[in-house]
């Protein structure tokens, strides 16, 4: 019964390119070790033919053994190769939806602004002075609001290539930044942080991440009753910490939750300010750090985003 070597699971370019590279290393050594065992045979057992014989075995032993080694080393660029594959294919494609949505939101206020400039050139050759001020007013808004669009595009756009910090993070220092930060929107007498852990992070992407998930509940807070954001965390047993951020605000759709962290989405709230890009840059910071983020709500019943991070990264 003849002996085959291992199955190599690599395409007939990637085989060839392992081939050049390793085995021409591989058969020089082990016909220097094939004269080496011969020759130290030879010198100390009187049969020659024995000694070629059990140095014949031990070749093909080595030259199995060998294989073997390739074969597994193959197999696992072969792993990384497609994994990295698996990445590209996926990055791609959330980068062209993102182009999509992109193009299509910051092409509204750029006809909304257009729009505008043509009325106030419309209201001056009319001589109405006031009208065109106020229709000034309003292309300047969407002005600003399109720079703001724009500020968060490249924020996310930094989450993705920026290379992250790792150190020791007290997650209640994180949100005492926050809270200060975020004073004038009443963040102060609001927000309760509870038993909040010192995991390792990214400090600036914990910053960015509770940020962008208290200003939320602080914006869509319910004015008929005090704001309430607590941000708690609990040990779930498994190296990692969960930690909840729950408001008493408007809420939303349970029914948006799936796309909630998609750029450009805002839930059912379209009366209130903002880009939609905020959750975007969460999920993408949680899921940098290994981690997972979900929301739940109803309309009226306030939020709850959990986020579930390693202690150790």
């Amino acid at each position: 019964m003849l002996l085959q070597p291992p199955e190599l699971i690599v395409t007939e370019a990637l085989g060839g390119d392992i081939a050049r590279r390793f085995l021409p290393t591989a058969l020089v050594g082990i016909t220097l070790l094939a004269a080496a065992i011969r020759w130290f045979l030879a010198s100390m057992l009187e049969d020659p033919l024995f000694a070629v014989q059990i140095t014949v075995v031990l070749v093909i032993s080595m030259t199995m053994l060998g294989t073997a080694t390739i074969a597994q080393r193959v197999n696992r660029i072969s792993e990384d190769l497609h994994l990295t594959e698996v990445r590209l294919q996926a990055a791609n494609a959330e980068l062209t939806r993102f182009a999509s949505v992109a193009a299509h939101d910051l092409r509204a206020p750029l006809r909304k602004a257009a729009a505008f400039h043509e009325r106030v050139r419309a209201s001056l050759d009319a001589g109405d002075t006031e009208r065109a001020l106020l229709y000034l007013e309003r292309a300047e808004a969407t002005t600003s609001r399109l720079y703001d669009l724009l500020e968060d595009i490249l924020a996310l756009g930094k989450i993705e290539r920026s290379e992250m910090q790792i150190g020791p993070v007290d997650l209640n220092d994180v949100i005492d930044e926050v809270v200060a930060d975020l004073d004038d929107q009443g963040a102060r007498e609001a927000v309760q942080t509870m038993g909040l852990p010192v995991i390792e992070a990214d400090r600036a992407q914990m910053y960015l991440l509770f940020l962008n998930l208290v200003s939320n509940a602080l914006k869509f807070a319910d004015p008929d009753r005090p704001v309430s954001v607590v941000v708690a965390a609990r040990s779930v047993g498994d190296g990692y910490r969960t930690i909840t951020v729950t408001d008493n605000g408007v809420g939303f759709d349970p029914a948006t939750a799936p796309t909630l962290f998609e750029p450009f989405q805002r839930g059912d709230d379209r009366s209130t300010e903002g880009s939609g890009i905020g959750l975007a840059v969460c999920r993408r910071i949680v899921e940098r750090h290994a981690g997972t983020i979900r929301a739940d709500s109803a309309v009226g019943m306030g939020s709850t985003f959990t986020i579930r991070l390693p202690v150790r990264q």
